[in-house]
């Protein structure tokens, strides 16, 4: 599978765990420092920008592979960012 060959898996590791991450850190930070909104747009626009950065790096040997991949990736993106970003917001006993 060309996904999982040389630098394509490390892009791709960077493209699933660091928006996670990076949202998880950034709203976490705002309840830190009391300035929290809920699923804090900032976090999700910046860990949006780095997955869809690693994600452009990744190189595909066929078009439709490449459509495939963007197309499952940016459902995944949104529902994983926006999710992690309302659990933290929960845990920190912000629930919408």
């Amino acid at each position: 599978m060309e996904l999982m060959k040389g630098k394509n898996r490390n892009y791709l590791i960077g493209a699933v765990l660091l928006p996670i991450i990076i949202v998880w850190f950034l709203v976490q930070v705002q309840f830190w420092f009391g300035a929290a909104i809920a699923n804090g747009p900032l976090a999700i626009l910046v860990a949006a920008g780095v997955g869809v950065f690693c994600g452009s790096r990744i190189s595909f040997s066929r078009l439709t592979l490449k459509l495939l991949f963007w197309s499952l990736y940016l459902i995944y993106l949104a529902a994983s960012l926006f999710g992690v970003g309302l659990i933290t917001s929960c845990i920190n006993g912000d629930c919408i």
